[in-house]
């Protein structure tokens, strides 16, 4: 029976010791309330829901829930307490399962406690417990979600020493004048972020993180570190995304001196005070790309030399100082773009020394004191644009290697670069534009292109006499050719193999005077040749036989001579044109192929050239001349202006006649009889041309 009742005893104290209680969490905001736990929930010592304590100036003591040992749910802790007390929180709770949350406990007490917790399931809050201290959480060694502390008190002591993983994010932001601990974190499994710790100086952040090793998501450091010299984070391994350093107040950072691998961007930018970064000797892996923006005192960047063959994209842009580049010397490929810009100090690259194929773009430009592109002695291949521009002292290209490149080569605004010896292996380019490189006399270096896919445009190079050295012998085939603003351009040597152009625009080259070097040219498809003031002639075309839409000859005013198109057939169909304007020497257009053009086609407008060619039936009547060696003879009609009936003054009775309004379009034909009803054409100025058995006669009246 004594047996009995001990164990009836025994039972029902384990049973009280190990109750749980309030499912649905409780709050507590008054002193009373937690003295009364106890009573309330005799031997409870796990609470099922979530916790809130908001702390007033009355309410300051928990001793009542010393022996909760786990909390399911969240706890929150916040309040004003307004007390130099010191605030002890559970001393024996060993877990919570859900979040902690600390906030808002803005006096000068200390709060201790939570000493016996191991694990937090889901997400650490503190946030504006300041200048209180948070001297808790002594043998906390997972947080099962992120943590964040944000504007708390200067943590002078070892803070969280036993922490050694983080689920998700670790966020720190404040105003900390120190911020040490973390000794025993490894493990974070999300970002790892230092906000606006400006206040943050390097004597108190040398011991901070010590055994780091691993972080999955990115580490931002950014508006952090009041110091001129920065080297946490001594057994960093692996960053699973980015490294970014932003904003960050510093001279030099060697803080990553065991970093082996990044999984995404390396990004150093906006750090006015960063001079040099060298501290990522060990790096071997960069997933996806580096940028380097707008770091004004940066003078030197060493590159790691990766293992990684590949890289996304290298952006260095906007950096004041920086001179040189140099390392990245085992990189074989970018799987997107390198872009080398607005760095008004950058002398050199030293560096890619093994690169050979560029999946994307490669930018040059901006670079003012640049004076050599080498380096890349191994670069086969580019994909997308090569643009080399505005780079003012740039005189040397090397790229002994480069064969392709599958988009557009642009060289533009380089003042000083004089030649293209450094392209001397490429052979295919979908398009070339080269323009406003003042230095440039000829195109040597291009002698192994082969292929041009589209478009070339050669632009406003002053200096340029003629297309020596381009493409050799193996181009052939052009697209669209624009020629424009080469204000010393003498010929197209160097263009004697080409036999077919879609397009040819030469505009406003005014040392032009033919048209020589294009002597296989035999078919374009449209041919305009427009203010080049120079142009007497268009010889060098002789070799022309097909022009297949449109010819316009406009504004030159020196031109003489057509006879270079004598040979060309010129299409008529809906899609074809002639326009012959504005030159005002021509006064002989009647060249075979424009004659033949006359007989097939209505869709020519020639206007404001010399007398002789001022005109449609003006060209039309000097071909006729041309066809029969006879004279054109002027004969009167009258009335002129005119209503209804149109007569002749002389003895011209009978012949064959065309009828053109002012614009040059025929717009009746048939037999003369000695008059012509005009009555219903519009009012306007028409040219008659009569062919007589013996002459060829021509009078001009206004219909009104």
């Amino acid at each position: 029976m004594k047996t009995l009742l001990v164990s009836l005893l025994l039972f029902s104290s384990i049973s009280i010791f190990s109750q749980s209680c309030l499912p649905e969490g409780v709050k507590f905001n008054r002193q009373s309330q937690v003295d009364s736990f106890r009573i309330m929930y005799p031997g409870c010592t796990v609470i099922d829901g979530n916790v809130t304590i908001y702390f007033t100036s009355n309410f300051l003591n928990v001793d009542s829930l010393s022996h909760v040992q786990n909390i399911k749910g969240n706890l929150v802790i916040s309040g004003s307490p307004w007390s130099n007390d010191t605030i002890h929180v559970f001393q024996n709770l060993k877990e919570i399962g859900g979040d902690l949350s600390i906030s808002s406990l803005m006096n000068r007490s200390e709060i201790t406690g939570l000493d016996s917790v191991i694990r937090i399931g889901g997400q650490v809050d503190f946030y504006i417990v300041w200048p209180m201290r948070l001297n808790i959480l002594a043998k906390l060694e997972s947080i099962g979600e992120g943590f964040k502390m944000r504007f708390c008190s200067n943590q002078e002591y070892d803070f969280l020493p036993e922490l050694k993983s983080i689920g998700g994010d670790l966020y720190l932001e404040g105003e900390n004048d120190t911020l040490l601990g973390f000794n025993s974190l490894r493990y974070i499994g999300g970002d790892f972020e230092l906000w606006e710790l400006w206040k943050l100086s390097s004597s108190s952040s040398l011991s901070t993180f010590p055994n780091l090793e691993f972080v999955t998501g990115d580490i931002r450091i950014v508006r952090t570190l009041n110091s001129s010299y920065y080297s946490g984070f001594p057994k960093l391994k692996a960053i699973g995304n980015d490294l970014i350093i932003g904003d960050a107040f510093i001279d030099t950072l060697n803080a990553f001196g065991a970093l082996d691998s990044i999984g995404g961007y390396l990004n150093v930018s906006y750090n006015d005070s960063l001079r040099a970064f060298n501290g990522l000797d060990q790096v071997r892996y960069i997933q996806k790309g580096v940028m380097l923006k707008e770091n004004v005192s940066l003078k030197e960047f060493v590159f790691p030399n990766l293992v990684d063959t590949m890289l996304l994209n290298i952006e260095i842009t906007n950096n004041l100082s920086l001179t040189t580049l140099s390392g990245f010397n085992n990189l074989k490929g970018i799987g997107g773009s390198i872009m080398i810009s607005a760095n008004p100090m950058f002398r050199q690259i030293n560096c890619f020394h093994a690169l050979r194929n560029i999946k994307k773009n490669f930018l040059v430009s901006e670079n003012p004191r640049l004076t050599s592109l080498n380096g890349l002695d191994n670069l086969k291949a580019i994909h997308g644009n090569f643009e080399i521009i505005n780079n003012d002292s740039l005189q040397l290209i090397q790229l002994g290697s480069l064969d392709s490149i599958f988009t557009d080569l642009l060289i533009e605004n380089n003042e000083l670069l004089s030649g293209f010896t450094g392209f001397n292996s490429l052979d295919y380019v979908d398009n070339l534009r080269i323009e406003g490189n003042q230095n440039v006399t000829h195109l040597n270096g291009f002698e192994s292109l082969k292929t041009i896919l589209n478009t070339i445009e050669i632009r406003n190079n002053d200096s340029l006499i003629d297309f020596a050295g381009f493409g050799g012998a193996s181009l052939k085939n052009l697209q669209e050719f624009i020629i424009e603003g080469n204000s010393s351009l003498e010929s197209f040597d160097g263009l004697s193999n080409i036999e077919y152009i879609r397009s040819t625009t030469i505009q406003n080259n005014n040392n032009l005077k033919s048209l020589k070097g294009l002597t296989k040219l035999n078919k374009v498809r449209g041919l305009h040749l427009l203010d080049n003031t120079s142009l007497t002639s268009l010889d060098g075309l002789q070799s022309l036989l097909r022009i297949v839409t449109q010819l316009d000859i406009i504004n030159n005013p020196q031109l003489i001579d057509l006879s270079g198109i004598q040979q060309a057939f010129i299409e008529s169909h809906n899609y074809s044109s002639i326009a012959i304007k504005h030159n005002t020497n021509l006064s002989d257009c009647a060249v075979e192929s424009i004659c033949t053009y006359f007989l097939n086609s209505d869709h020519q407008v020639i206007d404001s050239n010399a007398v002789g060619c001022n005109s449609v039936p003006e060209a039309e009547a000097q071909c006729l001349l041309n066809s029969t060696k006879e004279i054109i003879v002027s004969f009167d009609v009258y009335p002129n202006p005119v209503s209804n009936e149109l007569f002749s003054s002389t003895q011209i009775q009978e012949g064959e006649f065309k009828l053109y309004n002012q614009t040059g379009i025929s717009v009746l034909q048939g037999y003369w009889n000695g008059s012509l009803h005009v009555s219903y054409l519009p009012q306007g100025i028409y040219t008659l041309l009569l062919q007589t058995d013996n002459n060829t006669y021509s009078s001009r009246f206004l219909k009104y």
